[in-house]
């Protein structure tokens, strides 16, 4: 009896199971009806089987309707949801489950069709195959998916609407994404909120005549815009450094019957700070105050950046006056933007005793304060200072950053002081800093300028064995490096990786190997690599020029070079300096004192010693009367 027991639930736990699987399938297509007809089979077939089983003989009847029924209630028991053993494996996945296995199947590259296999969709869910497309630049499945799902009553969150707003601008596609936003508020999305996050989306993507577009529908559409609608328009405008607009946005919040609140001013106010137009700022600050909004730390930080980076410190130390005189306590940011503004105005001993002053107060300086202390300290050529409030943050236990080290090792190279500088470079490796392009061109460059080219070159090794990536100035300031070692062969060997990595040697990456070729003697190298240069659409500069015309007038080649100047429609002093001395030394002295006349007579002015050299080269070819009329020249040229 036993033995057909087990035989018994062995046949019940098979044949559920093959109908667990198909029920599992209905599941998947959407049938909400198959749980309970996956019950009620189950129940079926195991009154079916007793029966067979006790009409055989194999088992009495008793025992096999017992078996039924305990069946029956472990059914029961696992459509409420219990985890019994023979289902488990096939127990439904959970919601999050689910949605995390849509978000990596959209990264494994499958279109929205997938949609139709999954349960009834969901927000979240949706959410994570619209963000996962986009993700993947795929905008086109993103809009089929929103299409299908929108029939079936399910819409998109607010974030992943923005999410699909700046993945169709900048698919260039701005007209379809105003499409969907519209008819999404002709039908239900009708809140504020879905507006502003509209607004915000298109303004980011620098659609700004839709999201005022889309502001002005809206009022028809019965969705009135709110105050955070046109900040976000302000804060898009001024982001974009389209100031004006943003201030004509201000003028239009009054006009539709709202108040500005003193995050639109701040706004403002910041737009214009940012590109130097303290006058505005100003005026804008005023009409703030004037209206009875009363100004925040954010409004006084703007202004005093303001003043501080138009060198108006005493106008900046007044405006923090007024701000504690209206209770306003000033912030690290407030007491930050002081000491940058009299580091950028070449007093940093100014900047150094009022950090000091500003401790004995109470203030708790942050690692950016130290920053700005030790990049003005450094600037202003004070680098043992530097080096103390290095220490200092150490001591304090902060942690100083890449750029902290970086900066006074810089200011170590550009002293003089090669030990220090090393020295420092030593302790952000002993310290586990991972060392940066910049960091490696600070000390290279350090090294190349003081003309120990052995350690820059093996600096240089030691970065690239590391395979840290390099960026176009990085390439630049090496490829500069091994030209002035006269190791050409090297520089040209970067220039193939530069383009072979993608990036297209600009301007100042072809004149440095063209100085390079010059200074090595090799005048045809350089004129080949100056063509070549022009070939391939890169217009050179008056320091490209000014390169070749001293290497041809250094090889005696002065028609060539005469033929370069001719070219140039802007010279500067070097440009004339370097064809008079190529003249002067060809014998061409006529030549030389006509250039240098055509220099004076434009107002630029060269060395005293091409001046000295014309004057000389005229006297002893026999030529007084130009030599006495270029003195005078001079020398009126001088007095005004």
């Amino acid at each position: 009896m036993r033995s057909a027991a087990c035989t018994l639930r062995a046949s019940i736990s098979i044949k559920s199971r093959v109908y667990t699987t198909k029920t599992r399938k209905n599941l998947l297509q959407g049938n909400p009806d198959s749980q309970t007809h996956r019950f009620q089979v189950q129940a079926t077939s195991c009154n079916t089987l007793s029966k067979e089983n006790s009409s055989e003989g194999r088992i009495p009847e008793k025992t096999a309707n017992l078996a039924c029924e305990n069946s029956d209630k472990h059914r029961l028991r696992d459509f409420e949801g219990s985890t019994q053993r023979n289902n488990r494996r096939f127990k439904k996945p959970s919601q999050k489950a689910d949605n995390i296995l849509l978000t990596s199947r959209v990264q494994e590259g499958f279109r929205a069709e997938m949609l139709e296999n999954c349960m009834n969709p969901n927000v979240p869910k949706l959410d994570s195959l619209i963000i996962g497309l986009c993700d993947q630049r795929k905008a086109e499945d993103a809009v089929l998916l929103l299409e299908n799902v929108e029939i079936r009553g399910c819409f998109p969150s607010r974030e992943c609407c923005a999410a699909l707003i700046r993945e169709l601008c900048r698919a260039m596609q701005g007209d379809r994404a105003y499409c969907i936003v519209s008819d999404a508020f002709k039908r239900k999305r009708r809140d504020t909120r879905y507006l502003n996050v509209c607004v915000h989306a298109f303004c980011k993507a620098g659609q700004f005549e839709k999201a005022e577009m889309l502001v002005e529908q809206s009022i028809y559409w019965g969705c009135v815009p709110d105050i955070i609608t046109y900040n976000s328009l302000i804060a898009g405008f001024c982001q974009a450094d389209r100031v004006e607009e943003a201030r004509l946005i201000l003028d239009r919040i009054k006009e539709v019957g709202y108040v500005p609140d003193v995050i639109s001013y701040n706004t403002v106010i910041s737009g214009y700070n940012r590109k130097a137009m303290l006058s505005h700022s100003l005026k804008v600050f005023e009409e703030m105050v004037r209206n009875g909004i009363s100004p925040d730390v954010c409004s006084y930080n703007s202004m005093i950046h303001g003043f501080s980076k138009a060198g108006k410190l005493e106008d900046a130390n007044k405006l923090v006056q007024d701000m504690m005189a209206r209770d306003l306590v000033p912030c690290d940011i407030t007491y930050n933007i002081i000491l940058n503004g009299l580091c950028k105005s070449g007093k940093a001993s100014d900047a150094l005793r009022l950090f000091r002053k500003l401790k004995g107060l109470g203030f708790s300086p942050r690692i950016i304060t130290y920053n700005i202390l030790i990049d003005g300290l450094c600037k202003a050529g004070k680098s043992n200072d530097s080096r103390k409030l290095l220490k200092e943050v150490e001591e304090r236990g902060y942690v100083p950053t890449i750029i902290t080290y970086t900066t006074v090792m810089n200011c170590c190279f550009k002293s003089g002081k090669i030990e220090q500088g090393l020295m420092v470079f030593s302790e952000i490796k002993s310290k586990g800093y991972a060392c940066d392009a910049f960091a490696y061109c600070t000390v290279i460059t350090g090294l190349s300028k003081l003309g120990k080219f052995r350690e820059a070159s093996a600096c240089i090794e030691h970065m690239l064995s590391r395979g840290i990536a390099l960026d176009l100035v990085t390439y630049n300031s090496i490829i500069h490096t091994f030209c002035k070692a006269g190791e050409l062969e090297k520089a040209l060997r970067l220039l193939y990786d530069i383009e072979s990595s993608g990036w297209i040697s600009d301007v100042y990456t072809n004149t440095i190997l063209i100085n390079g070729f010059c200074k090595a003697g090799d005048i045809d190298a350089a004129y080949r690599h100056f063509e070549g240069m022009i070939r391939r659409g890169c217009v050179p500069n008056v320091v490209t020029y000014n390169a070749l015309i001293a290497g041809f007038c250094k090889a005696g080649k002065v028609d060539i070079a005469i033929d370069l100047f001719k070219k140039i429609q802007k010279k500067d002093r070097i440009t004339y300096t370097s064809l008079v001395h190529g003249l002067c030394k060809a014998g061409r002295v006529l030549y030389a004192y006509n250039v240098l006349l055509s220099c004076l007579k434009n107002h630029i002015a060269i060395c005293a010693a091409a001046h000295d050299e014309v004057h000389v080269a005229l006297y002893k070819s026999g030529y007084y009367r130009e030599a006495g009329k270029l003195k005078s020249v001079i020398r009126m040229t001088k007095i005004l």
